[in-house]
């Protein structure tokens, strides 16, 4: 059997690049964007190339196609809604009707008027608000103001 810890992981420049954010008391995450390269049953991510820029030329030539444009990710969000504040943002939007049954998991929200549930768990957050598109938007946000950007 082969010892895969030997023959995986990031290069030193991608390592020294990552920025780990602190989510929990001793769990840290980061992302990474990288490439993977393989060789002799070894892996190693390295940093993602910089395109190289074309030099202008005076004769014409085919439209050659450009390279793919990097994007950078998009933040992870992690943590908790806690109940209270959140409670307090939507009595600031307007919704007063709130019906809070508390689970195992967190919380179920029922807005009564708008016959919308939201359930608040530690590990995720669902709104179930049917043919109500903005409604569900903006309640969206609402929840988005409370997690942690990583």
């Amino acid at each position: 059997m082969s010892n895969y810890a030997n023959t995986a992981g990031p290069s030193f420049q991608l390592a020294k690049s990552l920025v780990p954010s602190e989510i929990k008391p001793g769990v840290s995450v980061a992302t990474v964007s990288a490439v993977l390269q393989s060789k002799d049953n070894k892996h190693v991510l390295q940093p993602v190339p910089k395109p190289a820029p074309v030099p202008p030329s005076k004769k014409r030539k085919r439209v050659m196609e450009e390279p793919p444009e990097v994007l950078t990710p998009k933040p992870l969000l992690s943590g908790a809604v806690p109940l209270e504040p959140f409670l307090a943002t939507l009595h600031k939007n307007g919704i007063m009707e709130v019906k809070v049954e508390e689970t195992a998991d967190g919380h179920i929200l029922h807005l009564q008027a708008e016959d919308v549930l939201i359930q608040l768990e530690e590990d995720g957050t669902h709104i179930i608000c049917d043919n109500n598109e903005p409604l569900r938007t903006a309640l969206r946000d609402l929840v988005l103001r409370f997690l942690q950007k990583l």
